[in-house]
């Protein structure tokens, strides 16, 4: 087979994401051709169909683990959480919970919305479908894993900010790598997609803490 010539962008440009894994399909490219970023999204592209194991069950197995899968999806599902800081905010006293969670959730879509709009990468091939609760076009778009930074975000909120039994943390833990995992497992995401998720995940709590002293502020400017 003849090699093709493909000029491609350099790393720093926005562009390189999409255009990379697009090449890797049904386009073959030297090796001496290959940069060191194209070898990593070719990689990512391979790990993901190793991983995706329930994107398309072929066997009962498979048909459980999807379904265990899309429960992780619908619980990590920003809709769901917006809804439960609401009900927080109406039907009981909690405040402080109300609001952190309210300013965690915005915060995750504050940083995940530009950067999946600006990196514009395709969902793995392997993804059987439109996904649960799509609400926008933004949704279309894989990297990073929206569900992976919430859930992290989330957790890392919970586990620190609030006193919890270590039963609780231990749930709480195993709830946010159940979500991280269904993404791939799912063939939502591609691996890079969860690993840098999670990694937006712990900035998205790190920028809470620093929005908690404007909070208190905010908050006695409106009580008193």
């Amino acid at each position: 087979m003849n090699h093709f010539n493909i000029c491609v962008p350099e790393v720093a440009k926005v562009t390189y994401w999409s255009d990379a894994t697009d090449e890797f399909k049904g386009i073959t490219l030297s090796k001496n051709r290959r940069t060191f970023m194209q070898k990593v999204f070719h990689q990512d592209e391979v790990w993901t169909s190793q991983f995706c194991l329930c994107a398309n069950p072929t066997n009962r197995w498979q048909l459980i683990l999807r379904l265990l899968c899309l429960l992780f999806e619908i619980s990590g599902h920003g809709i769901i959480w917006f809804l439960y800081a609401s009900v927080k905010c109406c039907l009981t006293n909690s405040w402080d919970e109300a609001v952190l969670l309210a300013v965690v959730l915005l915060l995750d879509i504050l940083v995940i919305a530009p950067v999946k709009v600006i990196f514009k990468r395709k969902r793995p091939e392997l993804d059987s479908g439109k996904m649960l609760g799509s609400v926008s076009q933004i949704d279309e778009y894989a990297f990073p894993s929206g569900h992976a930074s919430r859930a992290v975000a989330i957790t890392m909120l919970y586990v620190v900010m609030f006193s919890l039994s270590p039963m609780a943390t231990t749930l709480w833990i195993m709830w946010a790598v159940g979500v991280c995992l269904s993404r791939v497992l799912l063939g939502r995401h591609h691996v890079i997609d969860v690993i840098v998720g999670m990694m937006v995940g712990f900035l998205v709590y790190w920028l809470l803490n620093i929005s908690i002293p404007f909070l208190h502020e905010a908050n006695l400017l409106v009580t008193v």
